[in-house]
């Protein structure tokens, strides 16, 4: 006489789920991600934008393991709506081309906090509206570089120092190269009214 086997049920992972109950969550390694939501975690090699404007609510964090990560705007908009940074760029290296990020606003970083050894790029793109205290448009806090090329600052301000970009530390390597350019962006009350870091030069 056969005896009936019985399976237990699977136990549900707990990571997956307590992941995608606090935020929708991409990380499909070496893979093109179409981001077509916000308020998000980002974890692919290459994250393109598939709409004209995307309205954030929450900022994006970009993470990887290891190398860098293409975020294509594809001549798209990152807005946010209410008092929130755009992106926040850990450990690795982030690359973002072809994007404009609109109305950002934090205490470091408006639109966009480069931190934890991390470093970022940006080319071709536009950075508008953005507000922080330190670095309206970009502020690079134990980060390792920033560097920005083809790329218009306009109406960003903080009300402390580096009304479009701010460096935390002189062992943080800070570029700008041709075709940037700074539009009415100041420092209320600090050093900066473009760039302010502690390095020698920029």
């Amino acid at each position: 006489e056969k005896k009936e086997m019985r399976r237990s049920p699977r136990r549900p992972c707990l990571f997956h789920s307590v992941l995608l109950v606090a935020w929708p969550v991409w990380a499909l390694s070496s893979s093109v991600c179409p981001l077509r939501e916000a308020n998000g975690t980002v974890a692919c090699d290459v994250v393109e934008l598939e709409v004209a404007e995307l309205v954030v609510f929450r900022e994006l964090v970009f993470f990887q393991q290891q190398g860098e990560t293409l975020f294509r705007g594809k001549g798209g908009a990152l807005r946010a709506e209410g008092p929130t940074r755009l992106l926040r760029v850990e450990s690795f290296s982030l690359r973002v081309e072809n994007v404009t990020l609109d109305g950002g606003s934090a205490d470091v970083g408006g639109c966009v906090l480069v931190t934890n050894g991390a470093s970022f790029e940006v080319s071709s793109s536009t950075f508008r509206n953005c507000v922080a205290d330190w670095g309206g448009a970009i502020a690079a806090v134990s980060a390792t570089r920033v560097t920005i090329d083809s790329t218009l600052c306009v109406d960003t301000l903080a009300s402390l120092d580096g009304g479009a970009v701010y460096a935390s530390s002189e062992t943080i390597a800070l570029e700008t190269l041709g075709g940037t350019s700074f539009l009415r962006t100041s420092s209320a009350a600090g050093d900066g009214g473009a760039i302010a870091s502690a390095a020698a030069s920029t």
